[in-house]
């Protein structure tokens, strides 16, 4: 029996790492990585807007420093600053204390309650707060590693009269494309 309870019990572990309950919509770490084909979500518009120049927005370094939210339902390149200079305003779940790390916040705003996903392409660990700081849990999460316009998205469930952060830590990349969809099931 204790045999058969430590792939469940490893399963768990990914699931909370990648900040997903198990059953909340994250599948088996070994069915990411594969390439855009092979994701079970429709990512077609994250892929079509991947194509587009978008448009480029500054990481704020802390709360001070939050502009005008981000807006939705297309590609925006985040300029995203050095991990240790930014100031988060709640500790990321994952975050890595590494000189070549980027990060930074933006804010969010939706026009209706809704579930919206947030993509990014490439590695990079994200936190939605809402406007007291508490964390909102993803609904789904789901990457493939082998593809070069969405590494992963993930899915929260957010409400129009909300002004939420969005905090990016130990992202490899300074600029940084993400996407910011409503999400059609």
């Amino acid at each position: 029996m204790k045999a058969l309870m430590q792939p469940v019990a490893l399963a768990a572990a990914v699931a909370l790492m990648l900040g997903c309950a198990v059953g909340g919509g994250a599948r088996p770490m070994a069915q990411m990585q594969g390439d855009c084909g092979d994701y079970q979500l429709d990512v077609t518009r994250e892929r079509a807007l991947a194509q587009t120049p978008g448009a480029a927005l500054a990481a704020a370094g802390s709360m001070q420093e939050l502009l005008a939210p981000v807006p939705l339902e297309q590609k925006i390149t985040v300029n995203l600053l050095p991990q240790q200079q930014v100031k988060f305003r709640r500790t990321p779940q994952r975050r890595q204390e590494s000189t070549d790390r980027f990060g930074g916040m933006l804010a969010l705003r939706v026009p209706a309650d809704a579930a919206y996903r947030i993509g990014t392409s490439t590695a990079a660990w994200l936190d939605v707060l809402t406007s007291n700081g508490s964390a909102v849990r993803p609904s789904h999460f789901e990457m493939q590693t082998a593809c070069k316009d969405v590494f992963k998205t993930v899915v929260f469930a957010l409400r129009a009269e909300e002004v939420y952060t969005l905090q990016i830590s130990a992202s490899r990349m300074q600029a940084l494309p993400i996407y910011l969809l409503r999400h059609e099931q």
